[in-house]
């Protein structure tokens, strides 16, 4: 170990640990973020959100758009075991705090899930423990919103966040490493390899 110190020591190499995903996402979200308080704070945003567990894994897709027409998207697998109506529920309360943290108080959220939007709508009774939590919590931040509602969408109809939760799921069993997304525009065959977007992102570890 002293002699790889010593062998690397001339690289200015430096340990930093990872911080918790949900912690980086809001992180990432405040970067990206560009629209003012000014802008938007009389608006109502969109947030789409879906969760999914399958055999691979459990994960959540968001989508956020503010009302400048900004999107932005993610996929996030769980480092947890979670049934699907808790995936849900995850994806619901993370929707909100994604937005939250850039100060946005008046939002429409859209969810699959009747028995999420029906339980939070106050229509259907949470009777499980846990879902009882989840409930409380989606409350505590709805009560902190100056307007909302709370939209069951078609099964098919919220897309994309539906396969922002699947992509996450899929890469339950791929080993932590880094991940380059590339999308090319032409046929490999014509030759020329013309890379039009590429984007470097870690899988939690």
């Amino acid at each position: 170990m002293v002699k790889w110190a010593v062998e690397l020591s001339q690289y200015g190499i430096e340990y930093r640990p990872r911080p918790a995903i949900k912690a980086q996402i809001m992180a990432d979200f405040l970067v990206e973020m560009t629209v003012t308080q000014e802008e938007s704070s009389t608006q109502t945003w969109m947030v789409y959100v879906d969760g999914s567990s399958t055999s691979t894994g459990s994960s959540e897709g968001i989508v956020v758009k503010s009302p400048q027409g900004d999107k932005f998207q993610y996929a996030v697998k769980f480092l947890f075991p979670a049934t699907n109506n808790e995936a849900e529920y995850e994806a619901f309360i993370m929707g909100i705090k994604l937005a939250m943290s850039v100060g946005e108080k008046k939002l429409t959220i859209h969810s699959e899930s009747q028995l999420i939007v029906s339980q939070v709508n106050g229509n259907y009774e949470a009777k499980e423990d846990k879902m009882l939590e989840y409930l409380t919590e989606v409350n505590e931040l709805l009560s902190r919103l100056d307007n909302y509602d709370i939209k069951q969408m078609p099964r098919g109809k919220n897309e994309s966040a539906d396969c922002l939760a699947k992509l996450a799921s899929s890469l339950a069993n791929i080993d932590n490493r880094e991940i380059t997304f590339l999308t090319y525009g032409k046929e490999k065959t014509d030759g020329s390899d013309v890379i039009i977007f590429c984007a470097d992102s870690e899988e939690p570890s």
